[in-house]
């Protein structure tokens, strides 16, 4: 995260389910746990365009 903090997530049954895969760097959308702010659940993967000059 950008403020330094280490998260475990897990994918959202939405995501397994569309077999999305993810690699190291990628951008995804997070939801924490209220409960414990170092395990969350990735609900969205953001989409990265990547542009050639």
């Amino acid at each position: 995260m950008p403020n330094g903090h280490h998260i475990v997530a897990h994918l959202a049954s939405k995501l397994r389910l569309a077999f999305v895969k993810l690699d190291i760097g990628d951008r995804v959308k997070v939801t924490m746990s209220p409960f414990d702010l170092s395990k969350g659940t990735i609900i969205e993967h953001i989409a990265s365009w990547k542009h050639e000059s």
